[in-house]
């Protein structure tokens, strides 16, 4: 799909916080995001559906066509 998660913020952050040596409590983990999406109906099924039908305008919003952002 084309994306890199270094460019991503999470990356970025972690990133700077451990050049200046501070330390980084997570808010979210990957587990808590996991049980949020099992939670959903269907087990999250119409998310990702919707996610995947969806993607390929993603691209182009990322890319500052403002006309296709809805």
């Amino acid at each position: 799909m084309g994306l890199r998660p270094d460019y991503g913020i999470d990356y970025q952050l972690l990133q700077a916080a451990r050049e200046m040596s501070l330390p980084v409590q997570e808010l979210e983990g990957a587990k808590h995001q996991l049980e949020l999406l099992c939670d959903l109906p269907d087990g999250g099924m119409a998310l990702l559906d919707d996610t995947l039908t969806h993607w390929p305008h993603q691209r182009t919003a990322f890319a500052g066509d403002d006309r296709l952002v809805a």
